[in-house]
């Protein structure tokens, strides 16, 4: 009987110990499921979240490629007209080179032309100045002997004045007097004095007229006075070679004629 009553006792503890742990697993899982659902909606909200901002990345990205599509577009336009551009800059660079070099080498044919006819211009400047120096000296009435030899040397002044003014030369072989031709005063509107020599001259002797000191002479048209002669015949060694002498052998050279005019004396004409 007892045990029974000890058995129905244990019995009803722990129906009742049963009931008590339901009793606090129901309280347990009531108090736990709002706090799961509120961490599945603010993880639902995450990644909610997470995925609007991907898809703003997404569609950011998207717009950079396509910005560096049309940057890379560009530019490989820009690169392609910058090609042709410098190709083209190229061709006419080199067309004005070529042109430069035929240019240059046009010039460096006219400077070397121009130098031979430069050089052709000195040379005939050079005769130039020799004959004009030829001429001066015949201008001046002096005569310069070309060739050794005998030559026959005469001079005529003429001088016409009221005044009876003297006429007078002198006919110098390098600087020395040779000969005199000349009168003082005398009467009459018209006078005339001649002389003539005979000298042995060597290449390069001068033969000259001058007038005396306080004389002077008159020319006009008709060639009044002269200063004039020829080769008897050359000299081909010390002694004197004879030659036959014909009017087609002379060597005539003419001498500037006298003017009219008064000089001091010893002054060449």
């Amino acid at each position: 009987m007892r045990t029974a009553v000890v058995l129905l006792v244990l019995l009803g503890c722990c129906l009742t110990g049963g009931q008590l742990q339901n009793e606090e697993r129901e309280i347990s899982q009531s108090t736990t499921q709002p706090d799961i659902w509120a961490e599945l909606k603010e993880l639902r909200d995450m990644v909610v979240s997470v995925e609007t901002k991907l898809q703003t990345s997404e569609s950011q990205v998207a717009d950079l490629k396509r910005e560096n599509e049309g940057i890379v577009t560009e530019q490989r336009v820009e690169l392609a007209v910058t090609k042709v551009e410098l190709g083209a800059r190229i061709q006419t660079s080199e067309s004005q080179v070529a042109e430069l070099q035929r240019e240059n080498e046009a010039l460096n044919n006219m400077v070397g032309e121009q130098r031979t006819e430069l050089g052709s211009v000195e040379t005939r400047l050079k005769t130039s100045e020799s004959q004009v120096a030829e001429l001066q000296r015949e201008s001046e009435g002096i005569f310069t002997a070309p060739v050794r030899g005998v030559y026959y040397i005469r001079f005529t002044d003429f001088v016409t004045t009221s005044d009876y003014t003297a006429a007078g030369i002198w006919l110098h072989k390098n600087g020395q007097i040779i000969v005199i031709g000349g009168y003082g005063k005398a009467g009459g509107s018209e006078n005339y004095t001649s002389n003539a020599v005979v000298l042995q001259l060597e290449v390069g002797d001068q033969v000259y007229a001058r007038l005396q000191s306080n004389h002077r002479v008159y020319d006009d048209h008709y060639n009044r006075c002269t200063f004039s002669g020829f080769l008897l015949f050359p000299i081909t060694f010390s002694g004197f070679l004879l030659f036959p002498i014909t009017f087609s052998g002379f060597l005539l050279f003419p001498i500037s004629q006298l003017k009219s005019l008064e000089v001091k004396p010893h002054v060449p004409l």
